[in-house]
């Protein structure tokens, strides 16, 4: 889990659509971490793009995503 968060933050840092787009399959970890610092690395993508990646993010049950998710948004 911890691995795959810090790749998922390296991903966010390089601040492209390209890299966000490599964060997609993470938003359905079992893992909350994963799941919210996925949703942080969706940032850089076009905006319909994120909404939908991302809107479903919204109703997840941890609180610490669906924040996540709303700060992408």
């Amino acid at each position: 889990t911890e691995e795959k968060r810090t790749a998922l933050a390296e991903i966010r840092n390089l601040k492209t659509p390209e890299a966000s787009r490599l964060a997609l399959p993470a938003l359905r970890d079992r893992a909350a971490i994963v799941r919210a610092t996925a949703a942080a690395s969706g940032l850089w993508l076009p905006a319909d793009e994120a909404a939908q990646a991302l809107a479903p993010l919204l109703n997840d049950r941890d609180e610490f995503v669906r924040r996540g998710a709303a700060y992408a948004l």
